[in-house]
């Protein structure tokens, strides 16, 4: 069966500090659904659709104990809306398939059947299916043959293989009923006695004085690395939470050029950028120059693409050359993207397979 456009783009990847998940759009409650253990710590992340383009979206509520979370997109973006199913529950054998980043890798689609409409894990039931469900692919629908949700897929068992776990959509728009509590849309944890919403962090809820995990409510810190590294990003007019790739690891475009940020086995903090591909001819000319590129900045030939990178030993950054180390983390990008521009406007260098143009088509 071929799915709606609409349905797959409304699903996006959702990037922390601490990893990627999988959500989708209801443009009926202006909201992202997820789970809570992808947001878990987080109070603002990233949202990343398939046309690559990022957006800032801030989590509103969560449901520990149904793990689910919805996050409220900044600056009035709205987008592509999924369709949750108003019809009869799913049965067993019933075709259902799963959208999503698995894995943090581009959107799949994966077909399977439900095994099970009511599995009892954790004290809740769960819609069991046997299409593949990875890690990244926590928080992304599971929509029947007519593209409506009947479920937020959750991931449950990593070693297994055709062992999925969905939330049913009814317990879904039993906790959207709880965002008319929150009309302001601000941090909410759902008390998983009572079920109230709780506002501020608490040892106990307010309203039952059932324990609370303080967790919920606390942000995770960065590390220090990477709390050096969005310190350049600001500095450089970006946005960090725009940027984040994961632990610890950091992707975003300066113009048409991808910046990678990463540390290394052998604790190298590493930019990188592949900035275009080899011309078919008269290429001495280039070589002369890419050898002639100055320190801080390296160039790099490998599988027929052009790099420039930067790096240095991350002790680097508790020693006297901090401030310079950050600064040239700043500058990096736009020294990227002028190579770019001038490997192909003097030299004839190809754009690169990984430019923001071609990764789009």
């Amino acid at each position: 069966m071929m799915l709606q456009r609409s349905i797959e783009d409304s699903v996006f990847k959702i990037y922390t500090s601490q990893g990627t998940g999988s959500g989708f759009y209801l443009s009926e409650h202006d909201v992202i659904v997820t789970n809570h253990h992808v947001v878990a710590g987080s109070r603002r992340v990233c949202l990343e659709g398939r046309d690559r383009n990022r957006h800032p979206a801030q989590v509103i509520l969560t449901d520990p104990q149904a793990d689910l979370a919805f996050l409220s997109p900044e600056n009035g973006w709205r987008g592509a809306s999924a369709k949750l199913s108003n019809g009869k529950a799913v049965q067993a054998h019933d075709v259902v398939y799963v959208l999503g980043y698995p894995f943090g890798m581009p959107f799949t689609v994966t077909e399977g059947i439900v095994s099970s409409a009511r599995q009892f894990l954790d004290g809740q039931f769960l819609i069991q299916t046997d299409a593949a469900v990875n890690p990244g692919n926590s928080g992304g629908p599971l929509v029947n043959e007519l593209g409506e949700v009947v479920g937020v897929t959750v991931a449950k068992f990593t070693e297994a293989d055709n062992v999925g776990f969905a939330i049913p959509v009814q317990t879904l728009r039993d906790t959207l009923e709880d965002l008319k509590h929150n009309p302001d849309r601000r941090f909410a944890i759902k008390c998983t006695g009572c079920g109230k919403l709780i506002f501020e962090k608490t040892e106990y809820c307010p309203h039952c004085g059932n324990a609370l995990d303080k967790t919920w409510f606390e942000e995770v810190p960065l590390t220090f690395l990477a709390s050096s590294v969005e310190q350049s990003l600001q500095e450089s007019g970006v946005d960090p939470v725009l940027t984040r790739g994961g632990f610890e690891f950091w992707e975003y475009y300066r113009g048409e050029t991808l910046i990678r940020i990463f540390v290394t086995e052998t604790y190298y903090l590493t930019a990188t950028a592949p900035i275009c591909e080899l011309p078919r001819e008269n290429l001495e000319p280039l070589y002369e120059h890419l050898l002639s590129e100055k320190s801080p900045w390296h160039c790099g030939i490998f599988q027929n693409h052009i790099y420039m990178s930067y790096r240095m030993h991350v002790t680097a950054l508790t020693s006297s050359r901090a401030k310079e180390v950050l600064q040239n983390l700043a500058d990096f990008p736009l020294a990227s993207e002028n190579m770019r521009l001038r490997l192909e406007e003097q030299f004839g260098a190809l754009p690169s397979a990984f430019s923001l143009s071609r990764s789009r088509q």
